[in-house]
């Protein structure tokens, strides 16, 4: 079996050499990290971003950096209220089974 840590930790070396000597704008870390992440997330992440991106071209950064965080804040509250209603709803639907009696 191959040395995997030793070839890969080289590799990584390597390509990091290569972009201090190039200039490259390269992050290690979000390199292992986007290679190490399931497409979904990867894709969700990458969507959401370009969506941030064209937002802040219309609105301007200073109003989006503004409201963000109320706006984050609306969908989280509005999860837990969707979450609490549908428990609700199957605790509800669970007991009704002897309803007939």
């Amino acid at each position: 079996m191959p040395p995997l840590l030793e070839i890969s930790s080289v590799i990584i070396i390597v390509i990091y050499l290569i972009s201090k000597i190039l200039h490259l704008p390269f992050s290690i870390i979000a390199f292992v990290v986007g290679a190490s992440a399931i497409p979904p997330n990867a894709i969700s992440a990458l969507i959401g971003y370009i969506i941030y991106r064209i937002v802040c071209k219309r609105f301007g950064k200073s109003f989006i950096d503004e409201y963000k965080w109320p706006f984050y804040a609306g969908i989280f509250i509005g999860y837990g209220t969707v979450t609490a209603l549908l428990i609700t709803f199957a605790i509800g639907t669970k007991a009704m089974w002897m309803l007939p009696y």
